[in-house]
């Protein structure tokens, strides 16, 4: 596995939590952000190992482009915060 990966997982994984806490707090800009790294992540992640990584990533994607997007989203955002800590607390470790 790449660290220099590993390290940018633990950058959006930060980036994620806050753009998560922006949306619940109403600022749709929040969701915009979580949309982009959703996509970004589904994307990059198989190329470095970490396949269901990449798949929770598609789901919360998908998640936050249905209508109405919170449930789903929310139920998908937690499965991949807390597979994305896993990972950044393996590598730290």
């Amino acid at each position: 596995m790449s660290s220099d990966y590993e390290h940018r997982l633990q950058q959006r994984l930060r980036v994620m939590e806050a753009a998560w806490q922006q949306w619940l707090d109403g600022d749709l800009a929040g969701r915009e952000l979580l949309l982009s790294n959703a996509h970004q992540l589904s994307g990059s992640a198989a190329l470095y190992g970490y396949i269901e990584l990449g798949r929770q990533a598609e789901v919360l994607h998908q998640a936050l482009n249905a209508e109405p997007a919170f449930t789903e989203a929310r139920n998908a955002w937690l499965q991949l915060h807390a597979h994305l800590q896993a990972i950044v607390m393996d590598s730290s470790a």
